[in-house]
């Protein structure tokens, strides 16, 4: 059986050995603090913090980085349009365009936030197989369809991976080339029609395969985890640097 490359979920840092339950617990709280912070200290603070438990978690640095590499795609684009279409006072010009200091505060904030959250999902959640993340949302009463879908996803999302790979190779045995004209775009259409059937026609078999098996619309996860005193000392202990956050903070400061 194949399923996503879980390339992180493989070590044996302190990270790794963490139970997937306080992993969650962590991680929704810390992104949350994160979301609806502007204290610029706090976020410059907490992606120190990101990167520290990504150097714990131990990971291959050029697999890290083409994923950060991702996300500041899109905070690139924030840096374009943000700093010169935000009100505020004039700092900067560049031609008929002007950027504000308010405009590059929010833009920072922006990919401090992105950055810091990404880094630390990295850091908790992929070095924990999805199998686990799953048992661990079960555990807190998540909603049972969402788990299923999710792990349907992770089990097969490598198939529509190798069925699109072969209709592109055989669209290109039959002439279709990367160019920007219409003969391109249409075929490419077609191709995601295609996929789009056969991705139905899959599901269907899987369906009728699960039924006679005697599939009775419940999946059953085992629920396994030892809780362990490191992992109630680690969660603890960034309880308390999220408490120092908030504080920072001066949103939060009564």
């Amino acid at each position: 059986m194949e399923a996503i490359n879980e390339s992180f979920a493989s070590g044996n840092s302190i990270l790794h050995q963490i139970d997937p339950r306080i992993k969650l617990i962590i991680i929704f709280l810390y992104a949350l603090i994160i979301a609806v912070s502007s204290s610029i200290l706090m976020l410059g603070q907490a992606l120190f913090l990101s990167i520290v438990l990504l150097s714990i978690a131990r990971l291959e640095f050029k697999k890290v980085l083409k994923r950060i590499i991702l996300v500041n795609i899109f905070t690139g684009s924030v840096w374009l349009f943000i700093p010169f279409s935000y009100k505020g006072e004039a700092i900067l010009h560049i031609g008929p365009l002007t950027a504000s200091l308010e405009g590059i505060y929010y833009a920072l904030t922006i990919s401090l936030r992105a950055n810091s959250i990404m880094l630390a999902v990295i850091a908790l959640l992929a070095t924990s197989k999805v199998t686990d993340l799953l048992q661990a949302l079960n555990y807190f009463k998540f909603s049972k369809k969402m788990i299923y879908l999710a792990y349907f996803l992770y089990r097969y999302l490598f198939v529509l991976k190798k069925e699109l790979t072969k209709l592109i190779r055989s669209a290109k045995a039959r002439g279709l080339e990367n160019k920007s004209c219409f003969k391109t775009y249409t075929g490419y259409c077609y191709l995601i029609a295609m996929l789009l059937i056969k991705s139905y026609d899959r599901s269907e078999r899987v369906y009728q395969a699960m039924m006679a098996r005697g599939f009775n619309n419940k999946i059953y996860i085992k629920q396994d985890f030892d809780l362990k005193a490191s992992d109630l000392t680690f969660l603890v202990g960034f309880l308390v640097i999220l408490l120092c956050f908030v504080l920072i903070d001066t949103r939060f400061l009564i």
